[in-house]
């Protein structure tokens, strides 16, 4: 239990079997983001309209399903912060009155007792928003209006009670790995009911059809959610699989099928052939074969989109939809991920991936990051082809501080190439990944792999050495390329930082050679990347002191 600033205690498990959804939001008062959403006045809306009957500030007409916490996060904060009174150093700053029009209670605990909740709930980052339903089940939300909290809550959580007999209750999928070639996957299903689960059957289902079928047996108590990895087993189609737990006496079995496409298989069997082109303009849905691992990743729609915003221009200056890496909603080095592929790359044609990327810094101080990785081994290990960062991967002037950036001209794209001819397969992947260091929001379009016999490329290898690796005082770079030419070289650190850079060196046809001195450089992973033109080579360093 904890109490709030009016001195009253609260326990979570009794507004959850009071069949409430309890939203937590956890801030600190020097926080800026956190200002700016806490004057949203999205949770008080939110508090206003569906919070508990009855109390102060509530509606009369309230849905009475909803509970709403704001907790300070700052270990080391006082409580005059809450009322906008300043201490002594940047843990007691404050961003104003926190406590003036908050109808939902604050809670503000000891130093301990915060430390525990935040390590409780995984806190990293201010302002988190988590949903808990009546299950327990806990999800992270971006920032976001309040009918869309309450929906979540609604179609996201349970709105009956557990069972007093048995309820077996498929458990959404959240496994990274939701792609295999031989697929041996973890389902997880949660005993809904007040009675002990002991055995359960486990149902794979490629579309409609049966796939595979695996008993379980064990001791699962009241709430408690199972992890079974389901033996491997062959399966030939690429389409989403899903799951159904079955247990005997089930009494609820709407819940007993997973929501979610479990997992795709990749194999060369399912491989596509080349070329592939994609503008993202014939459905406002992710594309066949495009798979993101966070709801950070998504299709915009040029003529309708749940922003402000309504449209979107692309690279021609016309209407388009585009693939967005929500980058500002997300946490501080989280990372979003989009799988593209299989595709059949087995030609000794030079294998080329070009696309359009837009993106603007706030105040040109952020060092978000965007990578494009290729596989050739289903995924088990994946390879840096194309690295950007920060100021080099910007494409128009900072937007200024928390405002969404939308490409709204052709100047805002800039036209992009990959060389993965290192990794053709019969079974290639392609990843997008963009790590985030409170930047703004990422934009793809245009997407097109294919070969080429022609070479504008100027690399005669699909790569570069780099000896020695791992390095403590300096490595040699060695490139081959196919006729006189000017390159940069950035090395780059695993958190997007540009540590170092060479511009103008002059390559001439043949092997050339590169010194890069690391003595000054901290152990660890690094990115080398040589660029000639539109075309890049990267590779990776280790400095081992």
């Amino acid at each position: 239990m904890l109490r709030d600033l009016n001195g009253n205690w609260h326990s979570l498990y009794t507004y959850l079997d009071q069949g409430k959804t309890v939203f937590l939001k956890f801030s600190a008062t020097w926080c800026q983001p956190c200002w700016n959403f806490h004057n949203s006045n999205v949770f008080k809306d939110l508090y206003q309209q569906h919070g508990p009957a009855g109390q102060p500030g509530v509606n009369g007409n309230t849905t009475n399903d909803v509970m709403v916490f704001f907790i300070e996060g700052e270990p080391d904060n006082t409580v005059q912060q809450l009322y906008g009174i300043s201490g002594a150093g940047s843990a007691q700053a404050t961003m104003g009155n926190w406590v003036t029009g908050t109808p939902y209670p604050i809670i503000d605990t000891n130093a301990a007792t915060t430390t525990a909740l935040l390590n409780t709930w995984n806190i990293s980052s201010f302002p988190t928003i988590l949903m808990i339903c009546r299950d327990r089940q806990v999800y992270k939300y971006p920032q976001q209006p309040a009918s869309q909290f309450y929906s979540a809550a609604q179609f996201g959580c349970p709105q009956y009670p557990p069972a007093s007999t048995v309820d077996a209750k498929a458990v959404q999928y959240n496994d990274n790995s939701y792609f295999f070639c031989m697929p041996d996957p973890i389902v997880r299903f949660q005993n809904y009911s007040t009675n002990n689960l002991t055995s359960a059957t486990i149902k794979i289902f490629s579309n409609s059809t049966l796939v595979n079928t695996h008993n379980w047996s064990g001791n699962l108590a009241p709430y408690q959610i199972a992890n079974v990895n389901i033996p491997a087993f062959s399966a030939a189609p690429y389409s989403g699989y899903r799951f159904e737990v079955d247990a005997p006496g089930d009494v609820q079995t709407t819940n007993n099928k997973s929501s979610d496409s479990l997992f795709w298989v990749y194999s060369p069997g399912n491989a596509e052939a080349l070329p592939m082109q994609q503008n993202f303009n014939t459905s406002p849905l992710m594309p066949h074969k495009f798979r993101s691992s966070r709801y950070d990743v998504d299709p915009v729609n040029s003529s309708y989109n749940t922003t402000p915003v309504i449209y979107v221009k692309g690279i021609d200056g016309q209407n388009t939809r585009a693939i967005r890496f929500r980058n500002r909603l997300m946490w501080w080095y989280q990372q979003a991920d989009l799988i593209i592929g299989n595709y059949n790359t087995q030609s000794s044609a030079i294998l080329t991936l070009e696309f359009d990327v837009a993106f603007a810094q706030y105040n040109g101080n952020e060092n978000d990051t965007m990578e494009v990785l290729a596989s050739t081994d289903c995924g088990n290990s994946w390879h840096t082809v194309w690295i950007k960062s920060g100021a080099d991967l910007t494409t128009r002037s900072p937007v200024g501080n928390f405002t969404d950036f939308y490409p709204q001209q052709s100047s805002h794209w800039r036209h992009e190439t990959a060389d993965l001819s290192a990794y053709k397969d019969a079974n290639t992947l392609i990843m997008f990944r963009t790590h985030c260091h409170m930047g703004n929001d990422m934009w793809i379009d245009n997407l097109k792999l294919h070969f080429t016999t022609s070479i504008d490329d100027v690399f005669s290898e699909p790569h570069i050495n780099v000896v020695p690796n791992p390095a403590s005082d300096q490595t040699l770079l060695t490139v081959n390329v196919k006729s006189d030419a000017k390159a940069t070289m950035i090395l780059w650190a695993l958190d997007g930082r540009k540590v170092q850079q060479m511009d103008n060196i002059n390559l001439s046809a043949g092997s050339n050679h590169i010194m890069v001195s690391v003595s000054g450089l901290s152990e660890g992973l690094y990115f080398v990347s040589l660029t000639s033109g539109n075309f890049m080579r990267t590779t990776k360093l280790v400095v081992a002191h």
